[in-house]
């Protein structure tokens, strides 16, 4: 029997408990093993550091809980680092799904993105995919590689907890144009012209 380890993340413990039914009833043949069931992106984080070879992610990421640019930066340091080789399924909202699209263009291993509320149907299509490994996130989003580097996700971090950009460039003791470049080439890359998308709550 086919073994399969799997991190979820929701900080809803019900939407947790139906993916789980899903999830068991997709894969009657393959002895599923929910590495972590956890609530919480930090939470999330630390599995990803403790276990290795996970098979999928299935993360669930809310501005309610945590800033955008915190979201991106799990998203970008530590499965590329500890799971390469993982199938991720996000749900968020459709207020970030393109800015998330536009980074996460530099994971191969993305093989979804689905809004939080979309029907049962479709995530069942969703999971038919990864278990046929079929692609992965290949929408036409944006022509380059979209990942932010750890530098503008530094940067956005900061400047999303309320820092100015002479305040940031102090404490990283960087001349003020350097962090407005940098700023600017990590909207570009989310598709974004200012800051506020990264704000509003889904």
């Amino acid at each position: 029997m086919e073994r399969m380890k799997i991190l979820l993340q929701c900080h809803c413990e019900f939407t947790r408990i139906g993916v789980m039914g899903l999830l068991y009833d997709h894969y009657p043949d393959t002895r599923i093993n929910i590495v972590t069931n956890v609530s919480s992106l930090e939470q999330a984080e630390d599995m990803l550091i403790m276990n290795d070879s996970l098979d999928v992610i299935i993360l669930t990421l809310n501005s309610v809980y945590y800033n955008a640019a915190e979201i991106l930066d799990v998203l970008s340091r530590h499965i590329p680092a500890h799971h390469p080789d993982s199938k991720i399924i996000i749900f968020t909202d459709n207020k970030c799904i393109e800015a998330l699209k536009r980074h996460l263009k530099g994971l191969e291993n993305t093989y979804t993105i689905l809004q939080v509320d979309v029907p049962l149907d479709k995530i069942r299509r969703e999971l038919s995919r990864v278990r046929r490994a079929e692609g992965t996130l290949n929408e036409p989003v944006a022509s380059l590689t979209c990942a932010l580097s750890t530098r503008e996700l530094t940067i956005l971090k900061k400047l999303l907890h309320g820092k100015s950009i002479s305040l940031v460039a102090k404490e990283l003791s960087l001349n003020y144009k350097t962090i407005s470049h940098y700023k600017r080439s990590a909207m570009s890359k989310l598709g974004i012209r200012t800051l506020h998308p990264l704000f509003v709550p889904f």
